[in-house]
């Protein structure tokens, strides 16, 4: 799920005035293995940012806060929860409906439907 983040002045935003977005994750059918973390990345559609939202918790959810327009979500699945980048296999996509606008060069590395690459969710309602 996706939303603005709260705010006692109605929408929080950026020193520079970009949108201030909570984002939260509920995983559906993750079977955990012991050893393995599940982590939270978003990433650019042009795949030049990166930024680690968080650890998926017992429970299979996860959330952060991000100030980026346009971008998608990754989990993979890591041997340590203290990375500064994925290593580990993509086990799950999620777009926000802006981050599904880019070139088909995204589409082919993070929309593939074959496994091992997983799911893809949208992360607003039904898009």
């Amino acid at each position: 799920m996706l939303n603005l983040a709260t705010s006692p002045f109605g929408v929080t935003v950026t020193a520079d005035g970009r949108y201030i977005y909570d984002v939260r994750l509920r995983i559906l059918g993750l079977e955990r293995s012991p050893g393995v973390f599940y982590v939270v990345w978003a990433i650019t559609p042009d795949l030049d940012k990166r930024k680690k939202l968080a650890l998926v918790d017992d429970e299979s959810t996860a959330s952060g806060r991000l100030d980026w327009n346009r971008f998608m979500v990754v989990v993979t699945a890591e041997t340590s929860p203290d990375l500064d980048t994925w290593q580990g296999p993509i086990l799950f996509t999620a777009a926000t409906p802006s981050g599904k606008m880019q070139t088909m060069a995204g589409e082919e590395i993070l929309w593939n439907n074959e496994l091992p690459v997983g799911t893809r969710y949208c992360l607003i309602h039904d898009c």
